[in-house]
């Protein structure tokens, strides 16, 4: 019991253990119920009292202020025991509270950003390399021609256009020896010069066969344009020259000389 407590006189004062409340003191100790303000009127006390009881309960709080500001901390500690302790009730979840709770939110489902095209490289365009004329295939150290072609030797440019093998003469009369056959070459040839120059298929030109064996012009062909002949300075002259080669000779190739000093172009034939 609090020193201060057995030092009030017996009456009611304001109830430590209860705000707003009021308790029976006897001198000795508290008795009786704990009653609301004014209650003690209901248990028979003249309304006369009443603001003697208030005086006096200003008085005790003020003596139980002074009291306690002096009081040792074991009887702070022993007040602060006896009052009641307020306790919160427990806040009970619910099972279905507590899955909601735990249940992870549905994930979204990842986005595919649609794949970006590049955008075409525009490269600088290139120098193309000069175009490089292939070699030519040899004959007896010389280029050797083909049919459409065109080459130059002396004073001429010669192109072949047409080969017939065999050759078949309108002119009934116009018929290769015994063991041979007719072979017509169309050609052009252009004089290069400034001066008029001759041309002699007998003289100019020859043909060779897969043996090298030589096959001169032959007396054949004349219902076609022929070569010989004068060809003036920068003209050209298309004509035939037929020549009578054996007839199971192969691989024939021509020879054609722009003047008799030239060592002639070569064309194959077949």
């Amino acid at each position: 019991m609090l020193t201060y407590e057995r030092q009030m006189p017996p009456g009611w004062y304001p109830d430590p253990m209860q705000a707003g409340h009021q308790r029976e003191w006897n001198g000795q100790q508290w008795i009786g119920p704990s009653v609301p303000v004014g209650g003690q009127e209901k248990r028979g006390f003249p309304k006369v009292l009443i603001p003697v009881f208030a005086c006096l309960a200003l008085a005790f709080v003020a003596v139980v202020g002074g009291a306690l500001a002096g009081t040792p901390e074991d009887e702070v500690a022993t007040v602060r025991a006896d009052q009641p302790t307020t306790t919160e009730p427990a806040t009970t979840t619910s099972p279905d509270e507590a899955a909601a709770e735990t249940e992870e939110p549905a994930t979204e489902p990842a986005t595919t950003e649609p794949a970006t095209t590049a955008a075409p490289t525009t490269e600088a365009p290139t120098t193309a390399p000069p175009v490089t004329e292939p070699e030519r295939e040899q004959y007896e150290g010389q280029d050797l021609y083909r049919v459409g072609e065109t080459a130059t030797s002396g004073d001429f440019d010669i192109t072949v256009h047409t080969v017939e093998d065999p050759y078949i003469s309108t002119n009934q009369f116009e018929v290769p020896p015994d063991g041979q056959r007719f072979v017509a070459v169309e050609i052009t040839i252009t004089n290069n010069t400034s001066e008029a120059e001759p041309f002699s298929s007998l003289l100019n030109v020859e043909v060779k066969d897969s043996e090298n064996r030589v096959w001169d012009a032959a007396f054949a062909g004349f219902d076609r344009p022929q070569l010989d002949g004068q060809v003036a300075p920068g003209a050209s002259v298309r004509g035939w020259v037929t020549f009578g080669v054996g007839s199971d000779v192969t691989g024939l190739v021509m020879r054609i000389r722009g003047n008799l000093t030239a060592t002639g172009s070569v064309f194959a034939l077949g």
